[in-house]
C-alpha cells in the first residue's frame, strides 16, 4: 500500500474538523428556526422580529418572520 501524502495526513484532521463544525452549525441553525418559528405562532411577525432583536441581540437582516 502506497504511504499517504505527508501534507495530506496533516491536512486530514483540519479538514475532519471544519466538517465536523459545519454540521453542528447547520443543526444549531434549524434548533434555532425551531424556536422562531414557535415564536411566530405566538406573536405577529414585526413582534416577533423586535423581539428577538431586543432578547437576543439579532440583527434586522437575520430573522424573516
Amino acid at each position: 500500500m502506497a504511504e499517504i501524502d505527508p501534507k495530506a495526513q496533516t491536512l486530514s484532521p483540519a479538514v475532519q474538523q471544519t466538517t465536523d463544525l459545519q454540521q453542528q452549525t447547520t443543526c444549531r441553525l434549524l434548533a434555532m428556526a425551531v424556536e422562531i418559528e414557535k415564536l411566530t405562532e405566538i406573536l405577529l411577525g414585526a413582534e416577533a422580529k423586535t423581539s428577538l432583536k431586543a432578547r437576543c441581540s439579532l440583527p434586522d437582516t437575520e430573522p424573516s418572520a
